[in-house]
């Protein structure tokens, strides 16, 4: 395995429906591809007694079978691929990603990060009226497919798993702050089978020696029972080459703006996609991967997305610890490290956010996310607006994969 890690790119077919070639970094040889979308079927109860009931599991069967729908939804997901081998040396696939979804128009907005050991891939699509037009690595192409295969294309699964009672040795609930997290412990004889069928998108299970010795899963719903996020690890060994190896894996997926999700496609965008070639017609001899130099992660998730707003996201350094974005004549962002702040500013009007202390302000007003209390001043169209404002600031550091949980904590 280790000689193929080291070595070119890949043409890798899109895992579902033949969405699309990509050309990512040959982390395995000759690798298999899965589904990444199956849900694990379950038997449970659906019963109000359920979803009433103090036992873990009950209490999970039940908010995954009464979970509300979406007409509009943002995700952002993330995977990783850590690879330890006998000689203590380390290779890594990650993959950081945004979709944003409107079932109601079957419209999406989707981007992708990918960095395998140095090389990196960029992918960034709109999905309208049934056509995929998205740009990789710089070329320009479309596809028609379907809202699932779009879906799919994330390679981490966006609904929550349901699992069946068998298949996991503990399962907990921790209710925090609105939110109930469940975590699931899978047993030995499972573990693997989860693995294979939805998170592991290169068939590790075709290696000699294969065996998964853990496997954990958690998911979050909020207060209304929708679910807002999910996390997997694995463990994995495996031999290749008759040498041993290790490989740590992990998902995760949290979404926001549940039925606030809006995309617009531009006349200027839809232009452009007129010029865009179809899928079989892509020339690969001009997609270029990328070094990851310019946007690799650095020792601490802060100066991580410092660097990232400027690579990713085009924000410009305007003095010590400040950084800024402007997006039309009026509106713009602005990140204050000094101070741990997040500014949308419309002309002179400003919603600040603090991640630090999980606070917003607007002139007179200070609101604290943690406990919903508010200062006077505060009525609910600024309370709303500042709840935007650190809205806004997940998008911002999931589009640098990253997430505002991993930098508040950070900066305490």
């Amino acid at each position: 395995m280790k000689k193929y890690m080291k070595t070119d790119i890949m043409v890798f077919m899109r895992q579902i429906n033949r969405i699309l070639a990509f050309l990512i970094p040959a982390l395995l040889c000759g690798c298999a591809s899965s589904s990444s979308s199956a849900v694990i079927e379950s038997t449970a109860s659906s019963s109000s007694e359920a979803s009433a009931s103090s036992d873990p599991f009950e209490r999970y069967q039940a908010q995954i079978s009464n979970m509300p729908e979406r007409s509009s939804w943002t995700a952002s997901v993330k995977e990783d691929y850590e690879m330890h081998f006998s000689d203590d040396t380390s290779q890594a696939y990650t993959m950081d990603g945004v979709i944003e979804m409107d079932e109601e128009q079957s419209m999406a907005h989707a981007t992708q990060n990918i960095n395998a050991n140095g090389l990196a891939s960029e992918l960034e699509g709109y999905y309208e009226s049934g056509r995929l037009y998205n740009t990789y690595n710089g070329v320009a192409y479309y596809e028609d497919m379907t809202v699932s295969d779009v879906q799919s294309s994330l390679l981490v699964p966006l609904t929550p798993i349901n699992l069946k009672k068998e298949q996991i040795d503990s399962i907990d609930a921790e209710d925090t702050d609105s939110i109930t997290v469940y975590t699931a412990v899978l047993s030995a004889d499972s573990a693997a089978s989860i693995l294979n069928s939805r998170y592991d998108i290169y068939g590790l299970s075709q290696y000699e020696d294969y065996a998964v010795s853990s496997g954990t899963v958690t998911v979050s719903f909020d207060a209304d029972g929708n679910c807002i996020g999910e996390t997997s690890a694995f463990t994995v060994s495996l031999t290749q080459d008759s040498l041993p190896v290790t490989i740590d894996i992990s998902t995760q997926m949290n979404v926001i703006r549940i039925n606030s999700t809006e995309i617009e496609i531009t006349d200027e965008q839809k232009n452009e996609f007129e010029t865009y070639v179809k899928y079989t017609d892509i020339d690969t001899d001009a997609i270029q991967t990328l070094t990851s130099d310019d946007d690799s992660a650095e020792a601490t998730i802060t100066d991580t997305f410092r660097k990232r707003l400027v690579s990713r996201l085009n924000y410009t350094e305007t003095g010590t610890d400040m950084y800024s974005v402007a997006f039309n004549t009026s509106e713009g962002y602005e990140v204050d490290f000094g101070n741990s702040q997040f500014t949308y500013s419309n002309y002179s009007i400003a919603y600040i956010y603090n991640w630090k202390n999980d606070t917003g302000v607007h002139d007179s007003c200070t609101y604290s996310f943690s406990d919903d209390q508010k200062s006077a001043g505060c009525d609910d169209t600024v309370v709303q607006s500042l709840k935007d404002a650190k809205s806004d600031l997940q998008m911002e550091l999931y589009y640098c994969g990253l997430s505002l949980q991993d930098l508040s904590k950070e900066s305490r």
